[in-house]
């Protein structure tokens, strides 16, 4: 990644961070490369550019963000090792540093060799991707600028996000489409540039262009002709992929297509659909016949050689003209049989120069591929994933050709001292993708760092056929039960823990009251209460339930002044002393 050093913390410390490079600007917040100066490692630094006074919605999103990706414990993520303030009250967050370069640091370097990534390891990169966020979606975390100058990438090529703790903060981008070949769509999604919520659709979005880009060698490009443009809001329909790049499968095409829809209810509707259609485009892709290359220089010289090898027989036959007839004959017959065995090149070999056999094309289908090529590939869980009491792990693996009768795999759990059998598959979920869901509580494990191992053999008597690596998770071990039994309170889930920010109050719900409403008047966003309070999207909400909600600004109520008393007007008529009836007070 370019530095970038003209930025007024450079040189400065947090802590005991000395700030030395900036690498990313943001709208909201600035990523920084640092020196502990305690043990003179590297980290990362995301610095808010507002302090807790000037914008606390955002400094109470950014604290919540940033504790919640120090639970996933997710290898793709980058650890959070500390969430601090600057001595201005500017949040900031210290994050491990794993590489500096990013995804779009190598799409330039392939850019530049004219060379693209193959589609296999295309696919399977935004496969990482999405299986990450799968994982940030489900703890209410959805990334906010989603591009390859924000993904970065280890030195063994595999993803790491640094920014997704970052809050999003709305802002309606304005781009003016002209029709060009230059032009190329944005990696954000349409809704996020109108300046509305961002939602799991958003990223799926982001990861259609950046898989397009994978393939195509470039971003997704505008048509060249006006009556091309897909014109609803001024946001134009994309030249697909299958003009951009020839040769892929029907289900490649299909997955970037269903990315890339400006409407967010036609795309997957989260990123496991997503990942279930990236397995279909893998498989379909390792699937596809392959071709033995002809050599080009046989092919070249063969329709030339034959006719100069007749022409020269022609002359010899006519330069010998004038020999003896039996000479003349003999010669044929010889030079003849010099020169048939390179013709018929499928002719038996002599003892001294085998003939070149002319190879010609053959189709392998995947049951043909060599063994040596053959591999149980894991996919999920993907290594270091951690599972608590309550989960369900799901096992995908593949398999790149279909199982023989009297064959299965068996998945096996690896402890220190055992080895168990969890499950046993034998039919595949889709092409060649098989999957296994096992409840945490029913693999009865006794240490909480364990392997795991899928193995093809046979049904009848378990011997192993093909065995994949060794991949380890951790479980959170059920803690043993209290002897004592403690007092009746709320119940807390594994999935979500109410976590109100420091500003926040608790409200009870009255008739009439509406929680979007009651966002919006603090300053947030309904997902983002709906998140604090681990409430589902649509909540039923009922009087007197109590809610966490942002306090809402202080507002001055003028102190009433005393109405003075209305004089009533008279009655005619008599009266002794009628005259008009004193006002009579306010209640």
């Amino acid at each position: 990644m370019v530095a970038q050093n003209s930025d007024k913390l450079i040189g400065h410390q947090l802590d005991q961070y000395h700030i030395e490079q900036l690498l990313t600007q943001r709208k909201s917040s600035a990523l920084y490369l640092a020196r502990d100066v305690r043990s003179e490692g590297e980290v990362l630094l995301e610095v808010a550019k507002q302090s807790v006074k000037e914008n606390q919605h955002f400094a109470d999103a950014f604290q919540h963000n940033m504790s919640v990706i120090q639970t996933l414990g997710q290898p793709n993520i980058a650890k959070v090792l500390q969430i601090s303030q600057s001595s201005g009250k500017r949040p900031f967050a210290v994050i491990e540093n794993q590489s500096t370069t990013t995804l779009a640091d190598k799409l330039a370097d392939w850019a530049r060799e004219n060379n693209t990534l193959p589609v296999i390891k295309a696919l399977e990169l935004v496969r990482h991707l999405a299986a990450t966020l799968s994982i940030a979606h489900r703890a209410g975390i959805i990334h906010h600028d989603l591009r390859p100058s924000n993904i970065f990438m280890r030195e063994d090529n595999t993803p790491v996000f640094v920014d997704l703790g970052v809050p999003h903060v709305p802002e309606v981008v304005e781009q003016k489409w002209e029709i060009g070949q230059n032009n190329v769509i944005d990696y954000i999604a349409p809704e996020q540039q109108e300046g509305r919520e961002i939602t799991p659709r958003s990223n799926i979005y982001s990861l259609g262009v950046i898989l397009y880009e994978l393939l195509a060698g470039h971003a997704p490009k505008l048509p060249a002709t006006s009556w091309d443009i897909f014109d609803r809001d001024a946001t134009p329909k994309e030249v697909p992929l299958e003009e951009a790049r020839i040769g892929l499968t029907s289900e490649t095409y299909r997955l970037v297509r269903n990315c890339l829809w400006r409407q967010e209810w036609s795309r997957y509707d989260n990123a496991t659909e997503l990942i279930n259609a990236l397995d279909a485009a893998i498989a379909a892709e390792r699937a596809l016949p392959k071709v033995l290359p002809v050599p080009t220089s046989t092919r070249r010289w063969l329709p030339i050689a034959i006719p100069v090898i007749i022409v020269l027989i022609i002359l010899g036959i006519f330069l010998n003209s004038g020999n003896d007839p039996n000479d003349v004959e003999a010669n044929s017959i010889a030079q003849a049989t010099t020169v048939v065995p390179t013709a018929t090149s499928t002719a038996t070999p002599t003892a001294t120069t085998p003939p070149t056999r002319t190879p010609v094309p053959v189709l392998i289908p995947p049951t043909l591929t060599p063994t040596a090529e053959l591999v149980i590939e894991l996919l999920e869980p993907l290594p270091g994933s951690e599972f608590a009491q309550g989960d369900t792990i799901t096992f995908d693996w593949r398999w790149p050709v279909e199982l023989s009768p009297g064959q299965q795999f068996a998945i096996y759990l690896f402890t220190s001292t055992q080895v168990s059998l969890v499950e046993t598959v034998k039919e595949p979920i889709l092409g060649f993708n098989y999957r296994a869901r096992i409840p945490v509580s029913d693999l009865n494990a006794s240490e909480a760092n364990v392997d795991w191992q899928v193995v093809l053999e046979t049904v009848a008597t378990g011997n192993s056929i093909f065995e994949s690596e060794r991949r380890p998770l951790t479980l959170q071990l059920e803690p043993p039960t209290p002897t004592v039994t403690p007092t009746p309170s709320i119940t807390p889930t594994t999935d979500c823990v109410i976590s109100p920010p420091p500003s926040w109050v608790l409200y009870t719900i009255k008739s009439g009251d509406s929680l979007f409403n009651l966002a919006i008047a603090g300053g947030s966003s309904l997902d983002f209460v709906l998140q604090v309070n681990c409430l589902p999207p649509d909540p039923v909400l009922s009087v007197g339930q109590k809610v966490y909600i942002p306090r809402p600004p202080a507002t001055n109520t003028p102190t009433p002044a005393p109405v003075p008393p209305t004089a009533t007007p008279g009655r005619s008529g008599g009266g002794g002393g009628g005259g008009d009836k004193p006002p009579t007070p306010p209640p």
